[in-house]
């Protein structure tokens, strides 16, 4: 085997070890699951919201949106670290063994914030797949900042609110 053979190898291995691109359609509507995958690297692994609804116990829950965005409607048990305003200083008690699961509005926000996650030593880092869209369109519920169940979603903005499909759901931007 030559050098560069080994090396080639060695390259694609590593591109491999990182997570795996999802073979399968992950949330409900077609249209949604391309334009997640548009803007995804898929460099953090990924959960589904139907996963992580089964077993949301297990995690520490994480919501990488703007403090308006949580202060409207979050999921049960989540705790604002945000994007723009992240900070290490928003992770303080959380232990780097973890398990984490971070979410945005459809993965692209908590995706970056996961990575910086896993770059501060954080082992076990999921980005849910579909985000905050894609639990309210599958039904699931979300509280506003008094931890009440509410039907209000901040989707972004006005042209991101069209991924919500559940028509129980209030959209406000």
């Amino acid at each position: 085997m030559t050098f560069r053979t080994l090396l080639l190898i060695l390259i694609l291995a590593a591109s491999q070890a990182g997570a795996q691109e999802p073979t399968d359609q992950l949330v409900g509507d077609l249209s949604f699951d391309r334009t997640i995958r548009s803007y995804l690297k898929l460099d953090v692994p990924v959960i589904t919201v139907d996963e992580l609804a089964d077993k949301k116990d297990s995690f520490i829950i994480l919501d990488a949106r703007s403090k308006a965005e949580f202060e409207i409607s979050h999921l049960k048990n989540a705790r604002f670290i945000g994007f723009k305003e992240f900070s290490p200083d928003h992770l303080k008690g959380i232990s780097k063994e973890s398990k984490v699961a971070i979410y945005c509005s459809i993965g692209y926000r908590s995706e970056k914030i996961g990575n910086k996650l896993k770059k501060l030593g954080f082992i076990d880092v999921n980005n849910v797949y579909g985000s905050i869209f894609e639990w309210v369109n599958q039904g699931y519920q979300i509280v506003d900042q008094n931890g009440q169940a509410t039907n209000r979603l901040h989707t972004y903005n006005r042209s991101w609110s069209k991924w919500i499909t559940n028509d129980s759901i209030s959209k406000h931007w």
